[in-house]
């Protein structure tokens, strides 16, 4: 069956989607959206920290502020 009948972990499925949308909307847009459309099935600990992975809490509110002024 090759590939295409490979099943991909939920948690490795949601840890890459949401290193991708980070990186692509910022902190401050990714937290909002997966505040929305994640309904309690997540771990909010574990999604924060791939969100903030390697990230001072300084760089974390600079990014915050500049998504406010957005």
């Amino acid at each position: 069956m090759g590939n295409l009948a490979r099943i991909h972990p939920i948690d490795s499925v949601r840890e890459e989607a949401i290193n991708i949308l980070s990186k692509e909307f910022g902190i401050a847009k990714t937290a909002i959206f997966l505040r929305e459309s994640m309904s309690g099935k997540s771990d909010y600990l574990k999604t924060k920290k791939i969100i903030n992975a390697g990230k001072s809490a300084r760089s974390i509110y600079n990014e915050i502020k500049l998504a406010k002024k957005s």
